[in-house]
């Protein structure tokens, strides 16, 4: 109980000396915004846009794209890379989702308070799962498929944008999570519409694979066929 009243106390503070200047701004990590095209995030993180993965072509193309830091960039003196894999995701070419990793030997041993002290100093105000300080409790986006071993930490929001943290019990890890509303709208609906098409087709598409399978081989017999006949001797 005492923990919890240090972590409400510690990001109400925060939001209470934040600078009014300084307003927050969910639709950025790291020099990356949503909305941005693939090839700007590719140049922006060093990494070439082939590197993408191709999720979905269909009725919207998803694409995804993972960046290493440490393995990108060298750490300032006095910094510490904390983050193992970012992975952007892409709806027809546009940034609409950012999943950060961490490196579990660079974090160990920080808590959720160490973690929601360090995303407020620039996301502002969280709203804190276990007693909704901030506002009201944190949203569940439909496709974090949170099970017992998930659990949402704390969320920052706005009408656009929100950025979650989230905390696996086993293996024990933090996870953030940050999605331009709309755009992963659209993209979720589009990967539920790809995969009905994939189920329904599949049917036929195996019985075009088979089709294929007999008719290339029967060319290559016929093929065989017609070379053995000219030097066939009985």
């Amino acid at each position: 109980m005492s923990s919890l009243r240090s972590l409400t106390l510690s990001v109400v503070c925060l939001a209470l000396s934040a600078s009014v200047s300084h307003a927050q701004d969910l639709s950025r990590y790291r020099g990356v915004q949503f909305g941005m095209t693939l090839p700007a995030v590719a140049q922006q993180v060093g990494l070439t846009p082939t590197a993408a993965h191709l999720l979905h072509q269909r009725p919207q193309v998803i694409q995804e794209l993972d960046w290493m830091p440490r393995q990108q960039r060298q750490a300032a003196p006095g910094e510490s890379e904390a983050v193992r894999l970012v992975r952007f995701m892409f709806c027809d070419g546009r940034l609409y989702r950012i999943t950060v990793g961490y490196e579990r030997d660079r974090v160990e041993g920080l808590t959720a308070e160490d973690f929601v002290q360090a995303i407020s100093a620039s996301y502002g105000l969280a709203i804190l799962s276990s007693t909704g300080i901030g506002g009201d409790p944190p949203r569940l986006d439909e496709d974090l498929s949170l099970g017992l071993d998930r659990t949402v930490v704390a969320q920052w929001e706005d009408l656009q944008y929100s950025v979650t943290l989230v905390h696996t019990s086993y293996p024990s890890a933090f996870e953030l999570q940050l999605v331009a509303r709309q755009p992963d709208q659209l993209a979720r609906a589009a990967i539920l519409a790809s995969t009905r098409l994939d189920v329904q087709e599949a049917p036929q598409l195996e019985i075009d694979r088979r089709q294929k399978l007999a008719a290339d081989d029967r060319a290559k017999t016929e093929k065989a066929r017609e070379a053995n006949k000219l030097l066939f001797r009985f």
